[in-house]
């Protein structure tokens, strides 16, 4: 834990200080968005590779119920899946086959 009595205000300290302090900063911020662009370009490519397998899994993982993953296909097909299903729940004498056990497990998550 920090002194307390060896702690400085920002705008005690000589303009020298600060500009250092300022550039450390601005080096560090440079620092994580490069390692933050290398990741996302290394997960854009792996995701490009394996795509498919993805995507099986996702759906698979969806027919066994688990209501993370039919809500995330449902987003991706749809936008908000929960609008969808209300939207399709209200406009339609009878739901497609399914819906309504999606919606009934999405209203028990929330």
């Amino acid at each position: 834990m920090a002194n307390e009595q060896n702690l400085k205000p920002f705008d005690q300290r000589t303009e020298k200080e600060q500009r250092e302090i300022r550039s450390k900063g601005g080096k560090a911020s440079v620092k994580v968005r490069k390692e933050k662009k290398d990741f996302l370009q290394k997960l854009q490519w792996a995701v490009e590779q394996h795509g498919d397998n993805i995507i099986a899994a996702m759906i698979a993982q969806a027919e066994d119920g688990n209501i993370t993953a039919t809500k995330e296909i449902l987003d991706r097909l749809y936008g908000k899946a929960k609008e969808h299903l209300e939207a399709n729940l209200t406009t339609q004498e009878r739901p497609p086959e399914g819906l309504e056990e999606m919606y009934k497990r999405l209203k028990a998550d929330e």
